[in-house]
């Protein structure tokens, strides 16, 4: 349901919909939403998806690259 959410452009949707969940988001529900942050260039909610995805795999420089290049399109 996030990533169809996501897809369709329903960000605070999205953001509403795993905020509700009876069970805590995991990796793959946040890189979800930071995939679609990326994809509609939504700079207003990447902030906060990244800090959540970076507190569950801090390992994982990927997410810094999705954010970089999100920043960079927009000219930031």
């Amino acid at each position: 349901m996030i990533d169809l959410l996501g897809r369709d452009n329903c960000l605070k949707e999205a953001f509403r919909l795993v905020h509700s969940m009876p069970m805590e988001p995991n990796v793959v529900i946040w890189g979800t939403i930071l995939e679609a942050c990326r994809i509609h260039n939504d700079l207003e909610l990447v902030e906060e998806a990244l800090d959540l995805l970076v507190k569950l795999d801090p390992s994982n420089p990927g997410n810094f690259s999705i954010v970089s290049n999100l920043y960079a399109t927009a000219g930031d």
